[in-house]
C-alpha cells in the first residue's frame, strides 16, 4: 500500500505520454534542444498532486498495527528483494546498484530503532543511484535538470514502464522501512508482559502489627467487662395506624385452627 502514491503518479505521467501532453522524442536526442514544454509542465504538476493526495489518505509513514508488528520487517525486505531481483532481470547493471544500496536497507529493517536513524539508513542505500543519476548528468552535460531528460526518455519508452513500476515498488519498501521507526519507540504488547509475574501480598501498617486482637489476647479473653458498654439506640416508635388492618381482611379468623378439641376435664 506504501507504493500505491508512487504508482498513482507513473499512472499519470504515462497517460500523459500516450495523449501528448508529455513529449516523447525519439532516442538519441539532443537534452538541450528538447524541453517538458507547458503539456509536460502540467502533467508533472498533475503528478505531484496526485502522490500529495493519495499520500494524505493512505498516511505512508503510519507505524504498522500491533498484530503485523513482528512479521512487518520481514515482508518489507522480502518485497524489497523481489523488486531487487526484478530490476536485475530488466537490467541486470542497475540491478547491480540496487543490490548493494540494498545492503543499507536490510540493516535498517532487522535493526530496529527512531525513524531518524532508519530514513538515514535508507538514503544512505540510495547513494548508488544517485551516483548513476549525476554520472548521467555529466553526460547529457544538463546538470541538475537531468531529470527532465528522464521524464522525456520514460515518455518515449527508454525506460521501460517496466522497470519504472519495479522503481515505484522499491520506494514504496523504503517508506515502509521508515515508518518501522515510529513503532520501535512504542513498546508493543508482547515486549509489556515479557518477563515473570510475581504478586506480592500486601504487608499490613505498622499500627495494626503492634496492636493485638481480640482473639490473640492472653487467656483466650475478650475485652474486658468492666469497661462501660455503649448503650444500646432504642427502636423507634411505630405508628400503629401502620399496621392496623380491618378483621378478615389478611388477620387470620377468630377461632381455633385445632382439628381435635383438648379431651375434656373431669
Amino acid at each position: 500500500m506504501r507504493a500505491v502514491p508512487f504508482i498513482g503518479a507513473l499512472v499519470i505521467l504515462l497517460a500523459a505520454a500516450v495523449v501528448g501532453l508529455l513529449p516523447g522524442p525519439d532516442f538519441p536526442f539532443d537534452p538541450r534542444d528538447e524541453s517538458l514544454g507547458l503539456g509536460g509542465t502540467i502533467s508533472v504538476v498533475v503528478a505531484i498532486l496526485a502522490y500529495c493526495g493519495i499520500a494524505f489518505f493512505l498516511r505512508p509513514l503510519r507505524p504498522p498495527p500491533d498484530r503485523a508488528v513482528r512479521s512487518a520487517p520481514a515482508a518489507t525486505v522480502l518485497l524489497a528483494c523481489g523488486a531487487a531481483l526484478g530490476v536485475w532481470v530488466v537490467n541486470p547493471y542497475l540491478g547491480l546498484l540496487v543490490a548493494i544500496g540494498l545492503q543499507a536497507w536490510l540493516f535498517a529493517a532487522t535493526r530496529p530503532a527512531g525513524w531518524p536513524a532508519m530514513a538515514g539508513l535508507v538514503l544512505l542505500g540510495l547513494l548508488p543511484l544517485v551516483a548513476l543519476i549525476a554520472n548521467l548528468a555529466g553526460r547529457f552535460d544538463a546538470g541538475i535538470g537531468v531529470w527532465h531528460d528522464l521524464l522525456l526518455m520514460l515518455a518515449d519508452g527508454q525506460i521501460g514502464a517496466s522497470l519504472t513500476f519495479l522503481g515505484c515498488v522499491l520506494a514504496g519498501t523504503g517508506v515502509a522501512i521508515v515508518a518501522l521507526g515510529g513503532r520501535s519507540a512504542r513498546a508493543t504488547p508482547d515486549d509489556r508482559i515479557n518477563g515473570e509475574i510475581s504478586v506480592r501480598r500486601q504487608t499490613p501498617p505498622l499500627e495494626e502489627e503492634l496492636e493485638p486482637r481480640e482473639d490473640e489476647l492472653p487467656g483466650g479473653e475478650g475485652p474486658d467487662p468492666d469497661e462501660p458498654q455503649e448503650p444500646a439506640q432504642p427502636e423507634p416508635e411505630r405508628d400503629p395506624r401502620l399496621w392496623s388492618k380491618p378483621r378478615g381482611w389478611i388477620s387470620p379468623p377468630p377461632g381455633s385452627f385445632r382439628a381435635t378439641p383438648w379431651p375434656p376435664v373431669a
